[in-house]
């Protein structure tokens, strides 16, 4: 019987924990949101998602809308 490589392992519990803070973060999205904040964010220099995706007719065209 194979065991586990400790990569292999390491993924698991990565799978894991990252279950665990997208059910977080579902819970919170579900209490509502601020779009106007949300707009902001997204077309801000600072983070820059509108430079390659795009909402509407706004934004580049490298990455998926």
């Amino acid at each position: 019987m194979a065991t586990q490589s400790s990569l292999a392992k390491s993924a698991v519990a990565s799978d894991a924990e990252l279950a665990a803070r997208l059910d977080a973060l579902e819970k919170s999205i579900a209490t509502g949101g601020d779009a106007g904040r949300g707009g902001a964010v997204y077309f801000s220099t600072r983070v820059g998602c509108a430079a390659c995706h795009q909402i509407g007719n706004q934004g580049g065209k490298i990455g998926p809308d």
